[in-house]
C-alpha cells in the first residue's frame, strides 16, 4: 500500500460529494464527523474501482489506513472494502481482528455511524464466521477510550 493509493481513493470519494447530502449528514451526527456527501451506491462502485490497481496483499493495509483516516466516507470505503472484498476470504486476513482492535484503541472509530456499519457489516460476519472466541475478543473493547 501506498499513501498515494489512499489519497487517490480519497479524491475520488470527495469529487463525488455532495453539498446537500454533506450537509444534511452532519447535522444528522451532530459534527461528530466530517462528511463529503458521497452515497453509498458511488463509495461501492469507487472502491469496486479502485482496488482494481491496488495489488490484493494491499487490501487489509488500505482498508486498516482508511479506517484510520478523518472523513466518514474514507471510513465507510475502508468498512466496504473489508466487508465486500476481504472478509470472504477469511485466510487472507489473519491479523485484520487484532489491527481493527488498533483502530478502536486509538480512537480512530468513536462515532456511532461508523461504528454501527463497522459492527454490522464487519465484526458480524467475523463473530458468525469464527464464534465464540471472536465474541470474546469483541467484547474487549469496550474499554477502549474511544468508546
Amino acid at each position: 500500500m501506498t499513501g498515494s493509493d489512499i489519497t487517490r481513493l480519497s479524491n475520488s470519494l470527495k469529487a463525488l460529494g455532495v453539498p446537500d447530502k454533506k450537509a444534511w449528514w452532519e447535522r444528522y451526527l451532530k459534527g461528530e464527523i466530517e462528511f463529503f456527501g458521497v452515497p453509498m451506491a458511488d463509495i461501492k462502485r469507487t472502491v469496486a474501482s479502485w482496488i482494481k490497481d491496488v495489488p490484493r496483499d494491499n487490501w487489509q493495509p488500505s482498508a486498516i489506513a482508511l479506517l484510520r483516516r478523518e472523513i466518514a466516507e474514507e471510513k465507510l470505503a475502508g468498512i466496504i472494502l473489508l466487508q465486500q472484498h476481504l472478509l470472504p476470504s477469511a485466510e487472507d486476513a489473519p491479523d485484520l481482528l487484532q489491527e481493527i482492535a488498533e483502530v478502536f484503541a486509538e480512537g480512530s472509530i468513536s462515532d456511532w455511524n461508523t461504528t454501527d456499519w463497522l459492527c454490522v457489516r464487519v465484526l458480524g460476519p467475523m463473530i458468525d464466521r469464527d464464534g465464540v472466541r471472536t465474541a470474546r475478543s469483541i467484547a474487549e473493547w469496550a474499554k477502549a477510550p474511544g468508546l
